[in-house]
């Protein structure tokens, strides 16, 4: 099973790689392994969906974000090791706040087109989260 840092995130148009191969089905196989859990659906294993219609939400567990207003999203405070929290912008500018951890090498992340989402996974190993 490869690390998280032998996971390339892709770029616009390209497909994600796990040590250099195509992976968009292993993808999922990847995360549930990681979890131990087996993923027949296309959402997060236990995760919560919210509609967030306020200018601010902070995240508390596997949760699905779709924002449909501009608003600030803050990473849970104390996350737990594989905790996978996504983030889809509707409408507005919506930025995701690490509440005091690294996101990859920044402290945050915005999305600046509509209907783009983005997957933050947490590693207590490295105390950061990653954008998958």
């Amino acid at each position: 099973m490869p690390s998280i840092e032998e996971v390339i995130v892709p770029r616009r148009d390209e497909q994600i790689q796990v040590n250099g191969q195509r992976a968009t089905l292993r993808y999922m196989s990847y995360f549930e392994q990681l979890s131990n859990q087996v993923n027949t659906t296309a959402s997060i294993v236990g995760s919560t969906t919210y509609e967030v219609t306020g200018a601010t939400h902070t995240t508390s567990g596997n949760e699905v974000l779709i924002c449909t207003v501009p608003c600030t999203i803050t990473l849970n405070a104390n996350p737990l090791d594989e905790e996978l929290v996504t983030v889809k912008r509707m409408n507005g500018l919506v930025s995701v706040l690490g509440n005091g951890r690294d996101i990859d090498t920044s402290t945050t992340i915005n999305l600046s087109r509509d209907t783009t989402s983005l997957d933050f996974f947490f590693s207590t190993a490295t105390n950061k989260w990653y954008i998958m």
